[in-house]
């Protein structure tokens, strides 16, 4: 007697199916990736508006209080809550930033200065804490901003004219330089950058003249930061020419008030 042997027979995927199959998993990947630079577009889009609102609100305390917020020295006669600036019309930095209290530390006290007057949303107390003292950047919340001046902030060479050889300073910026705020008692936290030269360039795109070393809004590169941010050679931070369309988070910004 003879056992017949059955053999079934194993269907394969059809050209046709592998093309679907690979049609679908690129519109998967598509989706992903276009999901991701949605994401980022809303960021970058969120933090120009944030910027464009304190210089809006740092422009009106000047007309309604005559006085540049943070510096202002008679903030207590408005707010009994308020800390003093020191009426010098820049914002300076104190010698030790973990102390708010200070009429030199005015890094912070922009912050209180405008909350209290209600020219911008929620509450800052004056203290180096993130969220709370001062701003976080919608770009990435784990990172802040602070006031400065272009007098003081190290490397101000970076901030260079068109010809490269005059510098510029100004009495009041948002410095975009927070970039580890767990480190206490460091104003000029620049040690990591906090965004990339592509987002650095598109933010400036939004509100500036895509120039990373003129107009109000400057980019240069994080102090140390193991890649540039511009593909210049500067005195200081390597910032000059454009920037570096890289995903790299080595850039640092500010963006000028006065």
């Amino acid at each position: 007697m003879h056992t017949k042997t059955r053999y079934k027979r194993i269907k394969g995927f059809t050209l046709i199916e592998l093309s679907i199959v690979i049609t679908i998993i690129g519109i998967l990947v598509a989706g992903v990736v276009a999901g991701k630079a949605l994401v980022t577009n809303a960021k970058i889009r969120a933090q120009a508006t944030d910027l464009q609102l304190y210089a809006s609100a740092f422009n009106t305390f000047s007309a309604q209080y005559n006085a540049v917020a943070g510096d202002m020295v008679n903030a207590t006669s408005y707010w009994a809550s308020a800390a003093n600036g020191n009426g010098n019309g820049y914002l300076n930095l104190g010698s030790d930033v973990g102390d708010p209290t200070s009429t030199t530390n005015e890094i912070y006290t922009l912050f209180q200065h405008l909350s209290l007057a209600k020219l911008i949303p929620g509450y800052y107390n004056n203290t180096y804490t993130l969220g709370v003292g001062y701003p976080v950047l919608k770009l990435d919340p784990t990172k802040g901003m602070h006031g400065a001046n272009g007098i003081n902030i190290p490397g101000s060479d970076e901030y260079q004219l068109s010809d490269s050889t005059n510098f510029v300073s100004y009495q009041a910026v948002l410095a975009l330089n927070i970039s580890k705020p767990s480190i206490t008692n460091n104003g000029y936290n620049d040690i990591d950058g906090v965004m990339s030269p592509k987002q650095a360039f598109f933010l400036d795109t939004k509100i500036d003249d895509g120039i990373p070393t003129e107009g109000i809004f400057k980019a240069y590169k994080a102090y140390s930061a193991n890649y540039p941010c511009l593909d210049g050679n500067g005195v200081l931070f390597g910032v000059g020419g454009n920037y570096l369309q890289t995903d790299n988070v080595v850039c640092m910004a500010i963006y000028v008030l006065k």
